[in-house]
């Protein structure tokens, strides 16, 4: 997968389905991992092996994936097995959720955003976990007139800020703006990637446009919602 000859591999293990969606990650080999389970749950189970090629710059790439029915295999005893790794499924992409408040003082005509905490974050480093921090955008009429950004939360993928941002709107041109929140994942060296984004505001449609809505309806009191987050 490199512009070389070789990959720098490492492989993701899931335990399938798995509400809390618990992944463990192997870059060397005879590497052992335990999932917490019960013999019943485990034979409706699936271990799924996700091979990927680490780049320190950029995104990893996929190269292949194996899925094993534990019913399908004796699990009393060691086994070694050989799979021809295939092409990843395309499978709707989880990337987390974010709580979030808005809130809209008139006197002074002030947006406050609070942004409080995220929750089962998608993993983008090789360790198994992100560096997430929040951008929030003040958009008006589409186009970004402001921008801010939270501090960094090392290593969470379930993290907290509980840190207020805010802008300074007009009432009068409160119904042409709308706020951009987009999640980031940190990278010292390289270039930060994002995970996921949400938009709030009067015309965004779905969830966003009801917890404005009643931003507007409800002066000074903050309305706080989570939302799921989209590419």
């Amino acid at each position: 997968m490199d512009i070389g000859v070789s990959s720098d591999p490492y492989v993701k293990i899931s335990l399938e389905p798995d509400e809390e969606r618990k992944i463990k990650q192997s870059v060397v080999q005879n590497e052992i991992f335990k999932f917490p389970t019960t013999y019943e749950e485990l034979q409706e189970k699936t271990v799924r092996f996700s091979v990927f090629d680490f780049d320190k710059f950029s995104r990893h790439d996929a190269i292949g994936e194996v899925l094993v029915r534990i019913n399908d295999v004796d699990v009393s005893r060691e086994l070694d097995v050989w799979s021809e790794l295939r092409s990843p499924q395309s499978r709707k992409e989880e990337l987390g959720d974010i709580l979030f408040s808005v809130s809209y003082l008139p006197t002074a005509e002030r947006l406050t955003v609070v942004v409080l905490k995220a929750r089962n974050l998608k993993t983008m480093d090789i360790n198994g976990s992100s560096d997430p921090f929040v951008k929030v955008s003040l958009l008006q009429g589409g186009r970004r007139v402001k921008k801010k950004k939270t501090s960094v939360r090392k290593c969470n993928c379930n993290p907290t800020w509980n840190e207020a941002i805010i802008f300074n709107v007009p009432a009068a041109a409160l119904n042409a703006c709308s706020l951009e929140l987009i999640v980031m994942d940190y990278d010292l060296l390289g270039q930060c990637e994002k995970i996921g984004e949400t938009v709030v505001g009067p015309h965004s449609g779905g969830l966003g446009q009801d917890q404005w809505t009643e931003m507007v309806q409800t002066p000074r009191k903050p309305v706080s919602v989570w939302h799921t987050l989209r590419p």
